[in-house]
């Protein structure tokens, strides 16, 4: 009776792009071996570039060439999967015993096609770290996205930007669908392959108790490189799929445009000094009640007040530039497989490394 109970639970496939450090990516191996759900029911599907060297039983290794971008990784992935129901998680992510076992229930509860929860930033890394993640994590900062990188207080149908793919289950069929991950669409392939279900029609839910931890890039200079590729991709997606356009998007990119016209005009006209002052002052206030809700919601700490006004202007500023060059990256056609991000901090713009 009890392996009749076991046969019947769907059959999970966990597909891990990897180019990361092993020692990290072992950490999220141990995470997934601890499972409370059946062994015999789900497999783990590592998809890498590189040669690996795996001591953890029971991992498939599908190798890819050169250059795959992280959308194109995926879909392979899946192309070796057995699972009716596909996971995906980033390999430097820390997972729960429990994250298979609610998240198909989950589903199954819900009648959804892609159940999804946080990718919450561990909190016991250095202060840099730290306060990159209370800053995704704060609404007065990320807007409606924070519930990405925090748990909300209840479980319900999910927009796109509720979501985040460190952190996602879905039905095979249903991805298959919509025929998966767009490969000239990155980053924010995640957010063109939600889209793309809700249009067609699938429930996606955001379930909170589905929690995984997931390392963030440090201050100042990786975490702003981090956002200002995300912010290409977001524009890239908006072009590309005018539905998923909203006023919030636009805002970092108007304020970046109105400082490069005011700050020039300032020379010139002592009424644009005026404005310029206007507007920087109230920011300003901005970011000190934004450094404040940090403060009294995350950690009680006076360096959050030294710190997080350069870094939420900083991060407004990346994002803003890093839109725009969206739009130019999209306006002359460079974006097949995907916006590339160079350099020290490249961010998953490839899936292994230099």
């Amino acid at each position: 009776m009890v392996n009749d109970d076991v046969a019947k639970k769907p059959f999970v496939s966990v597909i891990i792009p990897t180019w990361r450090d092993q020692k990290i990516l072992s950490e999220c191996l141990g995470g997934l071996a601890k499972q409370d759900y059946p062994r015999n029911r789900y497999e783990i599907i590592l998809v890498s570039a590189d040669k690996l060297e795996v001591t953890e039983l029971g991992v498939k290794i599908v190798y890819v060439p050169q250059n795959t971008n992280p959308a194109g990784a995926r879909n392979i992935g899946v192309a070796a999967a057995r699972g009716e129901i596909l996971a995906f998680v980033d390999d430097d992510c820390i997972i729960p015993p429990d994250w298979i076992s609610k998240a198909v229930c989950c589903l199954q509860e819900k009648n959804a096609a892609l159940v999804g929860g946080p990718a919450v930033p561990p909190d016991n890394r250095p202060f840099s770290y730290r306060l990159a993640g209370y800053l995704l994590g704060a609404p007065f900062v990320t807007g409606s996205i924070n519930g990405r990188y925090r748990a909300a207080k209840k479980t319900g149908e999910a927009d796109d930007y509720n979501l985040i793919l460190a952190n996602n289950f879905v039905r095979k069929d249903a991805f298959l669908a919509i025929s998966g991950f767009d490969v000239d669409q990155l980053p924010c392939e995640d957010y063109g392959l939600y889209s793309r279900l809700k249009k067609a029609g699938y429930k996606l839910i955001y379930a909170p108790e589905i929690a995984v931890r997931h390392h963030v890039k440090p201050l100042f200079f990786p975490f702003i490189n981090k956002i200002f590729y995300f912010a290409n991709g977001r524009s890239l997606l908006m072009l590309r799929h005018p539905e998923t356009a909203r006023l919030l998007y636009l805002i970092p990119s108007i304020f970046t445009l109105a400082l490069a016209v005011v700050i020039p005009l300032g020379f010139f006209s002592i009424k644009f000094l005026y404005l310029l002052a206007g507007i920087l002052s109230i920011y300003a206030v901005w970011i000190l009640i934004c450094a404040f809700y940090i403060f009294l919601k995350f950690e009680k700490n006076p360096l959050v007040f030294l710190y997080s006004p350069p870094a939420i202007f900083l991060a407004h500023l990346s994002y803003g530039l890093g839109f725009l060059h969206g739009i130019y990256k999209y306006l002359i056609g460079d974006y097949k497989g995907g916006i590339k991000s160079g350099g020290k901090y490249r961010q998953d713009s490839e899936i292994h490394r230099d």
